[in-house]
């Protein structure tokens, strides 16, 4: 839940099994530290136990064979 920008920029992170653990505000937190570590076109790929459904509009996140992922713009 802390700040991990000091890892870089990435093309590609996958998160799995890794926020159900979590409160909705946490979930959100972590999410959006994730997205904001995405380089100019890179993806999130989160699965579907992540319990972040309801926050992946707010992302314009994409459903495909059961994975959401979001790009970042």
């Amino acid at each position: 839940t802390r700040d991990f920008s000091r890892l870089g920029m990435f093309d590609l992170i996958l998160c799995r099994n890794v926020t159900i653990y979590f409160t909705p505000e946490v979930r959100r937190k972590i999410l959006s530290n994730m997205v904001n570590m995405l380089t100019f076109d890179g993806t999130l790929f989160i699965g579907s136990t992540e319990s972040l459904w309801k926050q992946r509009d707010e992302m314009n996140a994409e459903e495909f064979e059961g994975c959401v992922y979001i790009k970042a713009k």
